[in-house]
């Protein structure tokens, strides 16, 4: 259960990955948003939050603030970050 993953390691950033990904198949867009900027704000190199928040950021109609997260999430080779640019952003800006 990761609400007692996260009282016990509440510094733990994949724990706060975890939410924001078990939010997002939930549906609650907004609150996988919170919880992957939760991580990203405990670990600013943790670029697969990035992506998955701005993923989640499409969803509530965030798109630039998305292309931001998918341009950040490019420049450091994560997967799949072309192609959510190319499908939500046009090209990308490197």
């Amino acid at each position: 259960d990761y609400m007692k993953a996260l009282k016990l390691a509440p510094n733990d950033a994949s724990v706060f990955e975890c939410l924001g990904l078990l939010e997002y198949q939930s549906g609650d867009y907004k609150a996988s948003v919170s919880y992957y900027s939760k991580t990203i704000e405990m670990d600013s190199t943790y670029w697969f939050a990035y992506y998955n928040r701005g993923i989640s950021e499409v969803k509530i109609n965030e798109t630039e603030k998305a292309c931001e997260d998918f341009n950040i999430a490019l420049r450091h080779h994560v997967r799949n970050a072309q192609d959510a640019i190319d499908q939500y952003c046009g090209k990308a800006r490197l």
